[in-house]
């Protein structure tokens, strides 16, 4: 099994730090972790901003999803 790589403290989000990046971070992470655990699909929820990164996990042509579920507020 991988071993899942230490990410250390997670800085707090500055002004310049952009809200799409972040989201992307996320994204990335959520992949990794997958891949730590071995997990070949997952079954993803999102609302509001998690939907957003469920959407960074979908982007690669959605390979890694068994299903995804989203929601933005209206």
């Amino acid at each position: 099994m991988a071993a899942f790589p230490s990410t250390g403290p997670q800085p707090a989000a500055s002004a310049a730090d952009d809200a799409m990046a972040a989201q992307a971070r996320g994204g990335a992470l959520i992949v990794t972790l997958m891949d730590a655990l071995e997990i070949e699909k997952a079954v993803l929820a999102g609302f509001d901003w998690g939907s957003r990164t469920v959407g960074i996990v979908v982007a690669p042509g959605g390979r890694r999803l068994r299903r995804a579920r989203v929601r933005v507020p209206s």
